[in-house]
Formats: structure tokens, C-alpha cells, sequence
């Protein structure tokens, strides 16, 4: 679903920071904070050997890309200290004659279980300047590297604003043992606990809409955080759930693939949210019709609805109780956006 931008002012729980989670190897889990009005996307670059982490913000002045090189067993050699800073040094050298620095200022990264090296350098061809500058030109760029506990992190950051919040997003970055405890994530306005996705995305497509999907393809259990904008001035969750519902049937409407179970339907009261359930039948060859389970949590807000979705392919035992897990673990961080 793409809905349409609405030219209102945003509500604020739509931009809030989202903390995820995603799967580095059978043993660690990486943690990182989008910031506010911020979008990120993890996925690996190479099976069990690399991971891409990419941030940016909806203004388009900052963007990071984070590279995870992923330890092969449950340690990881660590670089000397004066190798890292020489890797820095080595990627900002080409661009040092174009700096207004003249050199590399190289800092110490500073945060609890990481260490590592950084430094920025400012373009004076740019510098100074408030328009808007064409695609792909920035006034400052930082490289960086930094140490984790079963990872390896390389970090540039390209910045056109007056400081560069795509730092904090590094900061952000920690490694957390990976436990058959789900761990708690905050997708905006929602918390809930899921388990570490392979693929992790938090999207923000303006400031009136964002999405947040979370995919574990080992385990077969998939996610989807929606907030999008709708006509109704402050909907409640039994109006957003009855707009969506009757959206998704009309697009089901004639699809020979795919259909509803309407005997499988069932919409609960789950406090501040009101909760959907059905299986999609679906063709998964002439002969063969798969029956997959649906849960839908449905929160209202000030001009937008948020929808929690959670689905199970294959349906074994294991992803059943995971799925009843996270659905049982949905709550609003605070006060609901219709308060």
C-alpha cells in the first residue's frame, strides 16, 4: 500500500526514533537508533561475511553507510589502533588538497563497548554556503572505523547540514548477544518484542507516512510497522482497522491467487489497539492451496492509522508460537497518538 501525501503537518509519533534490531551471526545481534525523521535499511552484502547498514534523512542533508565485517567464528581478530587510524587516513588522503582542514584530525571514537577512529573533513569549495547543493556534492564527509564484539565496522558519513547527526547513528551502533529472548524494539510510536531480521527497514517515505518491515527469512516470519495518512481527522483504531480491511479485500477482489478465508476472520479489542485475524489462501500450484496466518494491530492517531502486521510462512509449530509471541508483546510507547 502507498498512500498519497497529505499536505498536513506531521504528527510528531510518525517521525520518532524506531531502535532495531537485525541478525549479524548465530551468536551476536547488531543494535542501532534511526533518528527522528530519519530512514535506514540493513541487509547483507554477503552471506555470514558482511553486512550493509545505510541511513539517511528525509531532508536528504545527511546520509551514513555503515559495512559490518562479520567475525567467522565466535571471535574476531581486532586491528591495532594504528592500523585503524591509518585505514582513515589512507581514505581521506586523496581528498586533503580539497579540505579546508589541510590534514586529518584524527579523533577517538568514544562510546561504551566499541573503540575506535574517526575524522571529518570540510570541502572549501563548499563550505559556508545554504543552498542546496546537486546530487551527490557534500560540504562534509567523515570516515570512520570502529571494533564490536563479533563485528568490524567502516563508517562514511556525508553531511550538508551544520552538524552531522549521522554520527549519532554510529555512536548508536552496539553488539548484543543473540538470546532466544525476543528482544524489545520501539518502531516509532509502537514496542514490541520480534526476533532479529536478516533484512530490516525503516522507511520513511515523507514526513506524513513511515514503515518499518523486519524480515527473517531463516525463520519465516515476517513483519510490517505501517503509518500512513487518512482523510478522517482523528480516527480510532476500529475506524483505521474497517478502512484497511475494506481496502485489502477490494484488492483481493478477483485475484484467482490469493483470497481471504471469511470463516477464519475474527476482530478483537486489544485495548488501544484492535486486532484482525484471518488466514490468506493462496495458490501454491494448481493442485495445492497453503493456508497462512494473519495478525493485524490497528492503532489510531491524529490524521494517520498505524497497522502492525505479522504474518508466518511456512506455518510450522515453531513460527506459530512465534507469531502469538510478538502479537501478545505489542504495546504504544506512551501515551496512544490520539491522546
Amino acid at each position: 500500500m502507498r498512500p498519497g501525501i497529505w499536505r498536513t503537518s506531521p504528527a510528531p509519533e510518525i517521525l520518532a526514533p524506531s531502535t532495531v534490531q537485525f541478525r549479524v551471526s548465530a551468536h551476536r545481534n547488531g543494535q542501532v537508533t534511526v533518528p527522528q525523521g530519519w530512514a535506514a535499511r540493513v541487509q547483507p552484502l554477503k552471506p555470514n561475511q558482511a553486512i550493509q547498514l545505510e541511513a539517511f534523512s528525509i531532508d536528504g542533508l545527511h546520509k551514513l553507510k555503515i559495512t559490518l565485517l562479520v567475525a567467522q567464528g565466535k571471535a574476531m581478530e581486532q586491528p591495532s589502533p594504528a592500523k585503524m587510524g591509518a585505514m582513515v587516513e589512507a581514505v581521506l588522503a586523496p581528498k586533503i588538497n580539497r579540505s579546508v582542514e589541510g590534514k586529518v584530525n584524527l579523533q577517538k571514537l568514544r562510546v561504551d563497548g566499541a573503540d575506535g577512529f574517526y575524522a571529518t573533513i570540510t570541502d572549501k569549495e563548499l563550505v559556508g554556503g545554504t543552498g542546496k547543493l546537486p546530487r551527490g556534492s557534500w560540504r562534509r564527509f567523515t570516515v570512520g572505523n570502529s571494533t564490536h564484539d563479533g563485528f568490524l565496522a567502516a563508517v562514511t558519513a556525508y553531511s550538508n547540514g551544520q552538524t552531522d547527526p549521522g554520527l549519532a547513528v554510529w555512536n548508536s551502533l552496539k553488539s548484543v548477544a543473540h538470546s532466544p529472548v525476543l528482544p524489545k524494539m520501539a518502531l516509532g510510536p509502537i514496542v514490541l518484542c520480534a526476533p532479529a531480521g536478516q533484512k530490516v527497514e525503516v522507511l520513511r517515505r515523507s514526513e506524513q507516512a513511515s514503515k518499518v518491515t523486519a524480515h527473517t527469512g531463516s525463520f519465516g516470519f515476517n513483519m510490517t510497522v505501517d503509518t500512513f495518512k487518512v482523510k478522517a481527522e482523528t480516527p480510532d483504531s476500529a475506524w483505521c482497522q474497517e478502512d484497511y480491511s475494506r481496502r485489502l479485500t477490494a484488492k483481493l477482489e478477483g485475484n484467482p491467487r490469493a483470497r481471504i478465508d471469511p470463516a477464519s476472520v475474527r476482530v478483537l479489542d486489544r485495548g488501544a489497539f484492535v486486532q484482525r485475524r484471518h488466514h490468506l489462501l493462496g495458490r501454491a500450484s494448481p493442485t495445492q492451496t497453503v493456508r497462512v496466518p494473519n495478525v493485524f494491530n490497528f492503532l489510531g492517531g491524529k490524521g494517520h492509522c498505524t497497522v502492525v502486521h505479522l504474518s508466518i510462512m511456512p506455518v510450522t509449530q515453531a513460527n506459530s508460537i512465534l507469531l502469538e509471541q510478538v502479537a501478545k508483546s505489542i504495546s504504544v510507547a506512551g501515551p496512544t497518538p490520539a491522546d
